[in-house]
């Protein structure tokens, strides 16, 4: 699994200079695909952030409190969200995605994979909602809402994993207002 979401994460994106935030890292499974020297993973589970402390001591994790991100403003290149949008609800997502244009720099940009629902796949879309503990799983229209207007959201890839369990991988790109 880990080396799908590499690969779907690495086809559009060149991480080597990069500044990356990791939101929602939980304990830490992505980190290895970053520098140390320039990651910060960011999750609201304080015992998963200590538990990936652990796991990597070379790179910087942190806990998420009231919706805010512990950055400077400005201060990433890009932001890596994966299949956890769909487990926070709107009003929380535009919080965060407010949080993601103040921590990016001005020509950053997020990516992410999400599970997605589709309006011509009614057994897939009841599928995920069975097996995934996710309550929020959107519609490609529904991510797109969230992320505009701050940013640009370009969906990059729509795939099926798993047979019946379909994803979107997207990049967000900020905007200058």
């Amino acid at each position: 699994m880990k080396k799908h979401i590499e690969n779907v994460l690495r086809e559009h994106t060149d991480f080597s200079h990069a500044v990356v935030l990791d939101f929602a890292c939980g304990t830490g499974d992505l980190a290895y695909m970053f520098d140390p020297s320039t990651y910060t993973g960011v999750d609201v589970d304080a015992r998963r952030i200590a538990y990936a402390t652990k796991r990597f001591p070379a790179y910087s994790f942190e806990t998420i409190t009231a919706n805010t991100l512990p950055l400077e403003d400005s201060s990433c290149d890009l932001i890596v969200v994966v299949a956890a949008l769909h487990h926070i609800p709107d009003d929380d997502c535009r919080a965060y995605v407010k949080e993601f244009k103040r921590v990016l720099k001005p020509h950053g940009k997020c990516i992410g994979i999400e599970p997605c629902k589709h309006n011509k796949t009614p057994f897939s879309n009841w599928y995920m909602d069975v097996v995934d503990n996710g309550e929020y799983i959107r519609a490609e229209r529904g991510y797109r809402s969230l992320f505009e207007p701050h940013f640009n959201f370009v969906p990059r890839k729509r795939f099926r994993k798993f047979f019946f369990y379909r994803e979107l991988s997207y990049e967000a790109l900020r905007t200058q207002a």
